[in-house]
């Protein structure tokens, strides 16, 4: 009976291997490399390769509040395993279910000239079952697979799959980091976030989650090729004289394309949240970008582990005024996804002309990858590991990593659900020599929702700073009373001055300030308005991102015809930070400009703004 059980598995592997490589055709919709080669003869070899991916392992962990009660297979302690261990350092509580994946099915992929493009099709078949205890109802799910899905790719995903039980969607597969390994024979999944589907939601009387990322798989699969053109070598012509590194002729140029607001339960405190995007980028510059994990080595161009980074902040809109509330931690990019590339020469620690990647809620929760803000020179987007947070003792190597809540943006929720007010979730990625910036930034407006807890995004994706929602970057508006200016000082790094006056009525203005670095090194220590001799000063607010009352910027006694704002030590306006300022003045605005102080001795200079006082200086230092 056993030889027999084993003969039929057997048939039914070759079965479906057989017809996976029977029905191999090119897909409707290729990366443009591909597609620039398809009318080439000499490279239909190389481009009609595809490989089968069966068996392995998966890892899938569901956070411990998402039901009442969760039964899954574990592993045991001396088991051996293939999976990697970057989940065990995500920030959350979570139950984990360790799966093995039948040799029979299988996911089918298209690999031309070898480089991995995408599953085509196919389904995987995994032992054990999921049990769900939830409000006095018991779901048990016995015939899980992962299959691939008929909706359209994400910027940046390798595949498009579920967790399926049967015919019935439990979970969706967002994110996915895709890694060739050994010889291009194994194919792993890591850093994926699951997502609940709207069927498993209802059913678990949980139509809100619907949508929402409860959990995170790792996966690994054998693969085959098919024999008829697995032995062909050789690159794409496109990456001949490749790399091609940034420089005066060729520039880096990453921009931010997609972005959404995701949380999760701080642990043991039901009055904070932690706010964690996913974010999804594309280089569309000329020049290759180097994005090495740290720790893995000295590379070109830098002779480093050169790579970007990552980090997010939150802003509050009420009643005219722009504030920020919360602040991230700095992420460490590591390994792009490279899809749907205009060039894609077979290394994913370099972001190619064209290529997506993706950043999901559990890669952008993970100790492994946070550190502090202050460890880079945000203008350079260099690094020094010796000392840092990761190798404090300069061993070169990772000897320490962040804590579980530590390094996150922790927002309170009451911060974050005051009547009458907007709020927004910003990300930028900080690339070395990127060319532009500001493209490079985005935000969404989010909310949070009591009954589930989670973030809802309320409103479309924008490129550019947070701020330019509240006044756009126009330069002087007189008719709004507003005014918007962004500064780069050479050398040093980039700011913005944004103002909104309203009319209070009675011959009094209230003017607004929101003063944001987002790369000048040196920081920033006082604001100083002009101000006409006699007028009157009242109803001044300071606003910064923590809750501290001792370390706000005080207001100075006007004194001749200024009035200055200074930061007290340990307070200046660090790069990523914005700053909000509000009083009261008896002058209507005008066209003028505002002092800003560098810190560390850097110095004053002027940045146009509206003002009390006429005292306008145009420099070449403005980008508007």
């Amino acid at each position: 009976m056993c030889v027999v059980k084993k003969q039929y598995v057997l048939l039914i592997l070759l079965f479906s291997i057989a017809m996976a490589f029977a029905s191999n055709e090119i897909p409707k919709n290729v990366a443009p490399w591909v597609q620039e080669l398809l009318d080439k003869p000499q490279y239909q070899g190389q481009i009609n390769r595809y490989g089968y991916a069966v068996g392995g392992e998966l890892r899938l962990k569901l956070e411990q509040d998402f039901v009442d009660e969760i039964e899954m297979p574990t592993r045991h302690e001396d088991a051996a395993t293939r999976l990697l261990d970057y989940d065990q350092f995500l920030g959350g509580q979570y139950q984990t279910g360790h799966f093995i994946i039948k040799h029979v099915g299988g996911l089918q992929l298209f690999l031309p000239f070898g480089i991995f493009e995408g599953v085509q099709s196919g389904q995987l078949f995994i032992e054990g079952s999921i049990k769900f205890r939830h409000q006095g109802m018991s779901l048990d799910f016995n015939d899980l697979r992962i299959a691939h899905a008929k909706r359209s790719p994400k910027a940046g995903d390798m595949a498009v799959l579920d967790i399926i039980d049967g015919e019935d969607i439990l979970f969706h597969l967002d994110n996915i980091h895709t890694v060739w390994e050994q010889g291009n024979s194994v194919l792993r999944y890591q850093h994926v976030d699951v997502r609940l589907s709207q069927w498993l939601a209802d059913r678990l009387n949980k139509s809100d989650l619907t949508g929402q990322v409860v959990g995170s798989v790792q996966m690994i699969n054998n693969v085959s090729q098919n024999e008829l053109n697995a032995s062909l070598k050789g690159l794409p012509p496109q990456c001949n004289s490749r790399p091609v590194w940034p420089s005066a002729q060729s520039h880096a140029d990453v921009m931010l394309i997609a972005l959404t607001g995701e949380s999760r339960a701080v642990n043991g405190d039901n009055t904070r949240r932690i706010i964690i995007p996913t974010a999804r980028l594309q280089n569309i510059g000329d020049a290759d970008v180097p994005w090495y994990r740290v720790f893995t080595g000295s590379f070109p161009p830098h002779n480093n582990d050169q790579h970007p980074y990552l980090m997010w902040n939150l802003y509050k809109q009420k009643n005219g005024r722009f504030t920020q509330i919360g602040a991230s931690a700095l992420k460490h990019a590591f390994y792009t996804t490279n899809q749907d590339c205009d060039i894609d020469c077979d290394n994913n620690n370099i972001l190619w002309p064209g290529c997506r990647d993706t950043y999901g809620r559990l890669s952008n929760d993970n100790n492994l990858y946070l550190a502090p803000r202050s460890e880079i020179n945000p203008f350079l987007g260099t690094w020094d590991s010796c000392g840092s947070s990761f190798d404090p003792g300069c061993t070169g190597g990772r000897t320490n990593a962040a804590a579980s809540d530590s390094q996150r943006m922790n927002i309170k929720v009451s911060d974050f659900t005051e009547n009458q007010a907007n709020y927004f979730l910003s990300a930028w990625y900080l690339v070395r020599d990127d060319v532009n910036i500001y493209n490079s930034m985005g935000s969404r407006q989010v909310a949070y929702n009591p009954s589930n807890k989670y973030l809802t995004n309320t409103g479309p994706f924008a490129q550019g700073p947070a701020a330019d929602r509240w006044v756009p970057d126009t330069g002087f508006d007189i008719a709004a009373m507003t005014s918007s200016f962004r500064v780069l000082q050479a050398g040093a790094g980039h700011l913005s001055v944004k103002t909104k006056v309203i009319d209070l009525g009675g011959g009094l203005y209230r003017y607004h300030y929101f003063v944001e670095n987002y790369d000048f090194n040196p920081g920033i220590s006082a604001l100083t308005i002009p101000l006409q001799a006699g007028t009157s000063v009242s109803q001044y607010d300071f606003s910064d991102v923590d809750d501290q009352t001792n370390n706000d910027w005080a207001l100075t006694t006007p004194v001749g015809s200024s009035l200055q704002m200074l930061a007290p030590n340990g307070n200046d306006i660090s790069w990523g930070y914005g700053y909000a300022f509000s009083v009261t003045l008896s002058q209507a605005p005008v066209s003028s400009s505002v002092t800003l102080t560098g810190a560390s001795g850097y110095g004053n200079f002027t940045v146009p703004a509206l003002a009390p006082l006429s005292d306008l200086i145009f420099t070449d230092n403005f980008e508007n």
